[in-house]
């Protein structure tokens, strides 16, 4: 399938700058995008971030699929339990990667 439109030099030029619009835009969000987890001298671990509003999005999702609704007498806070969602989230991801990890695996006596 070909197609017969001819692009003027101004619409060339158009065209060009739109495409580096697009990959500027592109590799902004890519290197806006990190995470960085720090551990202080105290034990505790910082942990900062930034995400693409798609990839947010799903964190978000996922954090809350994961979260306990509050119950009656609970005192932790939103922050609490999405921490308490993190660590369960984790917990799970790493416990399905040793199940299912390829390889030999030790046999049970």
């Amino acid at each position: 399938m070909s197609s017969n439109v001819a692009l003027s030099v101004e619409d060339g030029i158009a065209l060009g700058e739109a495409a580096l619009d697009a990959l500027a835009e592109a590799g902004m969000t890519i290197l806006a995008a990190y995470v960085d987890v720090t551990q202080q001298p105290n034990g505790i671990v910082e942990m900062e971030g930034s995400l693409p509003s798609d990839e947010a999005e799903l964190v978000h999702r996922a954090l809350a699929a994961f979260m306990d609704p509050p119950a009656k007498g609970d005192r932790r806070t939103r922050d609490q339990r999405q921490h308490d969602a993190l660590i369960t989230m984790s917990q799970r991801a790493l416990a399905a990667r040793e199940r299912y990890r390829p390889g030999p695996r030790a046999k049970a006596s």
